[in-house]
C-alpha cells in the first residue's frame, strides 16, 4: 500500500513528464486500434469483395485449362455443365453452382467497335457474385431472356442505352469467327475497373450459341454454404471430381494479384507498428530513465529505510503501468469516434482509385473492429511501459545506499 500511495504521489508530482509519456502513448494506442480495425477491415474486405465481385468461393475446371488459360481456350471446357451442377448441388456443402463461359469478344455499336472479356452467364451468377446488386439500370437476366449486360462508364462512352442492339464478333471452339446480335438489358456498376470496362456479361445460352458449345461451360464457380470453410469445402469438391478430368481450385487462385497486393500492403502496415512502438519504448526508456536520475537520492532514501531492491523495481514498475492504463484509455477514447465513423458510414473512395489499382474497393471502405483488437493494443501498451521502464528500474535498484544519499547531498 505504501509503494502504490509512493507511485500514485510521483505520477502526479511529475506532471509534465507524466503528461508527455500518455500523450506518446495514448497516440500510439489510437493508431495501434486505429491499424488493427483498419488494415482487418482493409483485409476482409478486399477479399470478400473478391469473392462477391468475381470469384465466388471456389472454381472448377478442366484440370488442363490453367496452363493454356492465357487463351481462353474453350476447347477445354466442363462438359455436360447441367449434371455437373445438378452433382454439386446434391451435397450439403454447395449453396449455389453457376457455369460461366470467358471468352474474347469484339462489341460493337456500328460506330465503334472495342475488344472486351466476353462472360457467358446464368441467372444463377446473380447467387454467386453480386452482379445482381450491381444493375443501374436495366434488369438482370432471367432463365429466358438473351441479352448483353454492359459497364456504365463503357455504355455511356458507346452512347448506349437500354434496349439498343449490341454486335458482337467472336473465334468458336472450332476456329470459325461467328457473330450475334443483342440486346442491351443491363448497365452496370462494380466500382472495380477491371470489370467496369473490360468486362462484357451474356447470358449463358447465347454465349454457348456464339461460340458453338452446346451444353458446356469453362468453368463453374461454386459458393458453400455457411459455415463450410474453403479449405473444407475445396478438399470434398476434388474428392467428387477425382475419377473426372475436373479440378477444383480456391478463389485465391483467380485472384492472385489482388492476393499479393494485400499481402505486401499488411506487410508494410505491421513493419510500420513495429517501428511506432520501438519509438514509443525509447521514448518510455529515456523518461523513465530522468526520472530515475532525478529521484535517485529519494532512492537511497528508501533504500536506507528498510525498501529491499525488487521494491524499488516494483514501485517504478508500477509507475509505468498506471501511465500505460491511463493512456490506454485515452487512447480508447481518441479512437471510438474514428472507429464508429469507419464501420457505421465509411470512407467515399470511389472517385480517389487510379483505375489500375487491382484490389476491388468498390464505393466505400468500411474498417472491422474486434475486441481482439483492444485486447491486443491494451497489451502492447502495458508492454511498452514495462519495457521501456524495466532497465532504468533495474539499475535504479543497484544503486548502493551510500552513493544514492551522496547524490541527494550533492543535489
Amino acid at each position: 500500500m505504501k509503494l502504490f500511495k509512493a507511485g500514485m504521489k510521483n505520477i502526479l508530482r511529475n506532471r509534465r513528464r507524466t503528461s508527455l509519456n500518455v500523450i506518446s502513448l495514448a497516440l500510439g494506442i489510437f493508431m495501434m486500434v486505429f491499424g488493427l480495425s483498419w488494415g482487418q477491415g482493409y483485409h476482409s474486405y478486399v477479399y470478400t469483395a473478391m469473392r462477391n465481385f468475381e470469384a465466388g468461393d471456389a472454381q472448377i475446371l478442366n484440370r488442363n485449362y490453367l496452363k493454356e488459360e492465357r487463351r481462353l481456350p474453350l476447347d477445354l471446357a466442363v462438359s455436360d455443365t447441367r449434371r455437373v451442377v445438378k452433382s454439386l448441388t446434391d451435397t450439403n456443402i454447395v449453396k449455389t453452382a453457376s457455369p460461366r463461359i470467358d471468352f474474347s469478344v469484339k462489341v460493337s455499336n456500328r460506330m465503334e467497335s472495342t475488344r472486351l472479356l466476353g462472360r457467358g452467364v446464368s441467372q444463377a451468377e446473380g447467387e454467386v457474385t453480386v452482379i445482381r446488386n450491381q444493375i443501374t439500370e436495366g434488369r438482370f437476366f432471367t432463365d429466358t431472356d438473351r441479352g448483353v449486360l454492359l459497364g456504365e462508364d463503357l455504355a455511356r462512352r458507346m452512347k448506349l442505352n437500354i434496349g439498343d442492339t449490341l454486335y458482337l464478333t467472336a473465334i468458336d471452339r472450332h476456329g470459325t469467327e461467328n457473330f450475334m446480335s443483342l440486346k442491351l438489358t443491363g448497365i452496370f456498376k462494380f466500382g472495380f475497373p477491371p470489370i467496369d470496362r473490360q468486362v462484357i456479361f451474356v447470358d449463358i445460352e447465347s454465349a454457348r450459341s456464339l461460340l458453338d458449345m452446346r451444353a458446356s461451360s469453362t468453368r463453374i464457380v461454386v459458393r458453400f454454404t455457411e459455415g463450410t470453410s474453403i479449405t473444407e469445402g475445396l478438399e470434398i469438391l476434388n474428392e467428387k471430381l477425382a475419377n473426372t478430368e475436373l479440378t477444383a481450385y480456391s478463389w485465391e487462385r483467380f485472384a492472385q494479384e489482388t492476393v499479393s497486393a494485400v499481402q505486401s500492403d499488411m506487410g508494410s502496415f505491421y513493419v510500420f507498428i513495429l517501428i511506432l512502438y520501438m519509438m514509443i519504448i525509447i521514448g518510455m526508456y529515456n523518461s523513465m530513465s530522468m526520472t530515475v536520475r532525478e529521484r535517485t537520492g529519494e532512492i537511497g532514501t528508501m533504500r536506507a529505510i528498510g525498501a529491499r531492491r525488487s521494491d524499488i523495481i516494483v514501485l517504478l514498475l508500477f509507475e509505468s503501468i498506471a501511465i500505460s492504463c491511463i493512456a490506454i484509455i485515452a487512447g480508447y477514447l481518441l479512437a471510438a469516434p474514428f472507429m464508429y465513423y469507419l464501420t457505421n458510414i465509411g470512407i467515399d473512395i470511389s472517385s480517389s482509385l487510379p483505375d489500375s489499382v487491382p484490389v476491388p474497393f468498390g464505393e466505400r471502405f468500411y474498417a472491422d473492429i474486434e475486441p481482439l483488437q483492444f485486447l491486443l493494443a491494451f497489451a502492447i501498451g502495458i508492454a511498452s511501459g514495462i519495457t521501456g521502464t524495466l532497465i532504468p528500474a533495474v539499475r535504479a535498484s543497484r544503486l548502493s545506499i551510500t552513493d544514492s544519499l551522496g547524490a541527494k547531498k550533492h543535489g
